[in-house]
């Protein structure tokens, strides 16, 4: 199944929060939110999604790793990644922001039988975003927005579901060590 980039850019335009949450967060010394940075936080992207939004603008270019730790992880990614940079992070070219960025900071989890039934927060990205962990409540239908989102992407992608599937139980088992629960987002039916 091959993904249709400008549909799936112009079905998802529902923010995290109301208006831009990237501003919560660009007041670091560079003026740059911590996901817009590439500096700080590498931007994990699919293959075909960058070539498509590299026709559309400018600010995207691919990356290569730039230390040994980024080798050894993109050297275990699927053929259909790549590690991409925004060239403009404080004049965001905001229609054509990655699935990545529109997504953050949640990602995809699924249940012990394999089901995807919601969203959880980027854990690892703790420390870079104010909204992962807090009380503030994520909009709706940003949360519906993104699941259909990753159903196309699972169907496009199965080794994405697998991988996603492996996450979700490293994370409840880690969780279940520390005795903590996984917040989930789930979608309105």
């Amino acid at each position: 199944m091959e993904l249709d980039w400008e549909r799936m850019y112009q079905d998802f335009t529902a923010c995290a929060t109301e208006g831009d949450c990237g501003a919560l967060c660009r007041q670091g010394p560079r003026g740059i939110a911590a996901c817009c940075d590439s500096r700080r936080l590498p931007l994990v992207v699919f293959g075909d999604e960058l070539a498509w939004a590299r026709a559309q603008t400018a600010c995207w270019h691919r990356m290569r790793p730039r230390n040994p730790a980024e080798r050894r992880a993109v050297a275990t990614w699927a053929e259909h990644v790549a590690l991409a940079r925004c060239a403009t992070p404080r004049h965001c070219d905001r229609p054509y922001r990655s699935l990545t960025c529109r997504m953050f900071p949640l990602e995809p989890y699924l249940d012990a039988q394999g089901r995807f039934i919601g969203l959880t927060y980027i854990y690892g990205a703790a420390r870079l975003c104010p909204l992962i962990g807090s009380q503030m409540d994520l909009r709706q239908e940003f949360v519906n927005q993104s699941m259909a989102i990753w159903d196309q992407i699972f169907a496009a992608y199965p080794e994405e579901r697998s991988c996603y599937r492996k996450a979700s139980r490293q994370l409840r088992a880690r969780f279940a060590r520390q005795g903590r629960t996984v917040r989930l987002f789930r979608p309105t039916t």
